[in-house]
């Protein structure tokens, strides 16, 4: 598959790709909302592929583990077969001197390493077509049942995106993975970047009960965080949110929208999300180990991803 061009900035060729197809998960600015998580960058160039990725590399103990693209890779390396994907992520692994390289694929119709259920709209310019009648009625609800709130957009108040994410993640039972200052990071580039939208709804004093962010990678729009007070999730509030994220996303030119993966544990939520998307599939996860510690590491994550599958973990 050929070799890497990795550096602490991205190449010519790197940044005018990222910047004319509008991948904003290769640029600079997202290199920025990562270190929040508390990584350092590089940004990684494929000659043969002409495409790139934004690298964070974090530093667990002894190990250092990098992503072939954060959140996921893009939809230039959802195209390659898994064999292909993992000889990346070996040379990455050797050019970088990484233990743990993880890469994630998104959108496949198969189950892979590591999968997750995924549900997209595969055809965003023709959305809602034969939903559109359950979402409007949905929508009637949530402004009956909404008590005067209203979807903002340009929300810009980190300390609270991530209070309500904590809120969440915390009651479902999960594991926090990511930071105030991650969050201070992607609404203040919200609000900066065509490619990326945060939008909140709020009362008539400005109180937040939900807050939603989509960012544009490609051809691509991805719904990248979303959280909802208790209270206000009955209400309806989250409905309101998404429908708005999507049109935007649809009006700005997006070719698919995805609702990203969702828990093994949470079917509820994969039936949520389909009643937005009309496909799903997977998001698939490849583990690929270098050195002593690396190998062994690799292999048991993907024993006990395989494990979680099964329900035997």
């Amino acid at each position: 598959m050929g070799a890497w061009e990795v550096s602490t900035t991205p190449s010519a060729a790197h940044e005018q790709w990222a910047k004319e197809g509008q991948f904003l998960f290769a640029s600079r600015q997202w290199a920025h909302v990562l270190e929040g998580l508390g990584c350092t960058t590089v940004f990684a160039w494929h000659h043969e592929l002409e495409c790139g990725v934004v690298v964070p590399v974090f530093r667990r103990g002894p190990l250092r583990v990098a992503f072939l693209g954060f959140p996921i890779a893009g939809e230039c390396f959802d195209a390659l077969n898994a064999a292909q994907f993992e000889a990346l992520q070996h040379a990455l692994a050797g050019d970088l001197r990484c233990d743990l390289v993880r890469g994630v694929r998104s959108q496949a119709l198969e189950p892979g390493p590591g999968a997750l259920p995924e549900v997209w709209i595969d055809d965003l310019q023709a959305w809602p077509g034969s939903r559109g009648k359950r979402i409007a009625k949905d929508l009637a609800f949530a402004a009956r049942a909404g008590g005067g709130r209203q979807p903002v957009e340009s929300f810009a108040d980190g300390a609270v995106a991530y209070a309500l994410y904590q809120q969440t993640v915390l009651g479902h039972g999960g594991r926090l993975r990511y930071t105030n200052e991650y969050f201070h990071r992607l609404l203040a580039l919200a609000g900066q970047s065509s490619l990326l939208t945060a939008a909140a709804m709020q009362d008539g004093t400005s109180r937040t009960s939900a807050f939603a962010v989509t960012a544009r990678h490609g051809r691509v729009a991805y719904y990248l965080h979303g959280a909802v007070e208790p209270s206000a999730r009955a209400c309806g509030d989250g409905d309101v949110l998404l429908a708005r994220l999507i049109e935007n996303a649809r009006k700005g030119g997006a070719l698919s929208f995805s609702l990203m993966a969702s828990p093994r544990d949470q079917p509820g939520l994969v039936r949520y999300k389909s009643k937005w998307g009309d496909h799903q599939g997977f998001t698939n996860t490849h583990d690929v180990g270098r050195g002593l510690l690396g190998r062994p590491l690799a292999y048991w994550v993907r024993r006990n991803s395989r494990l979680q599958g099964t329900g035997k973990n």
